[in-house]
């Protein structure tokens, strides 16, 4: 696993991919009950000081649907619609390298994370993403 880095960075990620790929396989939940478990654990996960001055961006494929995270603290959540969500992903991890922020994309899709690293953004996988998240905070998933 990846050492963790204090200093903040925007985690751009792949939600779609990470519930599907790792998150249901731990859930007994289907649908948009995984998505709002995995989101609800993820802002609490952001409370840990070693997260202090990190934002998580958060993208799901589709339309809009009802998250149950409130806009303005750590987490954001934003949809597709009829745009991909790795082709968003990957314009906001390049506009932050571009702007000089620190951005983490966060996916199991091999030819993004390719694509990202050729532009100078971090990536990780999803499973090292969370195993990273419990390791801080000494909590698995509900």
């Amino acid at each position: 696993m990846k050492r963790m880095s204090s200093k903040p960075a925007v985690f751009l990620i792949d939600g779609s991919n990470l519930v599907r790929s790792c998150w249901s396989a731990e859930c007994d939940r289907e649908g948009d009950s995984e998505t709002a478990d995995f989101l609800e654990w993820l802002s609490d996960i952001t409370l840990n000081m070693e997260f202090a001055g990190s934002s998580f961006r958060v993208f799901f494929d589709g339309s809009y649907r009802k998250t149950g995270i409130v806009s303005g603290g750590a987490v954001s959540v934003q949809f597709s619609d009829d745009k991909s969500a790795d082709l968003m992903l990957l314009e906001s991890a390049s506009w932050l390298h571009a702007s000089g922020q620190r951005a983490i994309l966060v996916t199991s899709d091999k030819s993004m994370k390719m694509k990202a690293a050729a532009e100078g953004t971090k990536t990780m996988w999803c499973e090292e993403f969370l195993t990273m998240c419990r390791s801080f905070s000494g909590r698995s998933k509900r």
